[in-house]
């Protein structure tokens, strides 16, 4: 389901494109011709790939790219999101018995490996234009996409 959600998202992405690869219309504007029904689609689509498969990521990759954030305020929308999303996944997984002492404390020794990937993260965040960051997100979501429907 997701995965047919994400190349739908690409395309819309990409449509508001011309073929000198500026946009045609601001980004903001292709959230606003989603709909209003947009937020609640891609939170079901969200809400279900996350607890299926930790898989929504890229859709709220493409759904934050269409809404125009910049690249700082995408990435602090989405370390937010999710921050918030996997918080209220923990009495599901724990009740589902996913997660135990031994999970517990490897998710703490990946603590400091990840804090030096937030930091090298933010430090390149704040060099990549959005453009750029755009075409990179467009070409790994429907890389990921076409070899999840594979």
């Amino acid at each position: 389901m997701h995965r047919a959600a994400l190349l739908a998202m690409a395309l819309l992405q990409l449509g508001g494109r011309r073929h000198d690869g500026k946009p045609e219309r601001p980004p903001g504007r292709l959230y606003a011709l989603a709909g209003r029904a947009a937020p609640f689609t891609v939170g079901v689509i969200a809400g279900f790939a996350t607890m299926t498969a930790n898989a929504a990521g890229p859709v709220m990759t493409m759904y934050l790219l269409m809404a125009g954030l910049p690249v700082l305020g995408l990435l602090g929308t989405g370390a937010w999101f999710f921050f918030l999303v996997n918080l209220a996944k923990v009495p599901f997984s724990a009740g589902l018995e996913l997660i135990d002492g031994a999970t517990v404390l490897l998710d703490l020794a990946l603590v400091p490996p990840l804090l030096v990937g937030a930091a090298v993260g933010a430090r390149l965040a704040n060099k990549i234009p959005r453009r750029r960051f755009e075409d990179i997100t467009m070409v790994l979501t429907v890389m990921s996409a076409a070899t999840l429907l594979l």
